[in-house]
């Protein structure tokens, strides 16, 4: 997936998948201190420009009074346009370098159960497991072709290329090992 596509992704309102809590809150931080900018020079403007009232005894307005508070309110509009376009330019980026990996478990329920905990047992932001059991039958896509090989079945991705799927514990331990972070 290309990272236009995956901004794209972002911009309609999913989240990467790879977004961690202060990215987040970078994003937050930016977006919401250009909101603020916007909101104060628009309370600020509002009696002399905004909601001009005849009580107010200023002087009249010229039109190039009016040119510069449009280029000013559409500085400001561009400033919160471009923090929110740069915070997803940047986490499309993000993904684009460091795909996401995806694990697909394919088994018996019980064996379902201590896979998918080990999934989840270390730190790795960037993964999602799936745990589906082998009697489920209705699946579409990739997630139909995706079927148990013995007792359970792993299928681990990153981005778009897969590995062999595994069936043995020890293999699966193995490979989630090398995207986990160290600690």
């Amino acid at each position: 997936m290309s990272i236009l596509a995956r901004f794209l992704e972002w911009l309609a309102g999913r989240s990467a998948s790879n977004e961690t809590a202060p990215d987040r809150r970078e994003r937050v931080f930016y977006s919401g201190m250009v909101l603020a900018m916007l909101v104060v020079f628009f309370i600020g403007f509002s009696p002399s420009f905004f909601f001009r009232s005849p009580a107010f005894a200023g002087p009249s307005l010229t039109p190039l009074v009016h040119l510069h508070a449009a280029v000013a309110m559409g500085w400001l509009l561009m400033l919160l346009v471009q923090a929110l376009l740069v915070a997803g330019l940047l986490l499309a980026l993000g993904e684009h370098l460091n795909p996401p990996q995806t694990v697909v478990l394919r088994g018996a329920p019980d064996a379902l159960k201590h896979w998918h905990a080990r999934c989840g047992a270390r730190y790795a932001p960037g993964r999602m497991a799936l745990a589906i059991p082998a009697d489920v039958t209705n699946l579409t896509g990739l997630l139909a072709e995706r079927r148990v090989q013995g007792n359970i079945t792993a299928y681990i991705c990153s981005g778009h290329a897969c590995q062999a799927p595994v069936s043995s514990f020890e293999e699966f331990e193995n490979a989630l090992r090398t995207s986990e972070a160290a600690g």
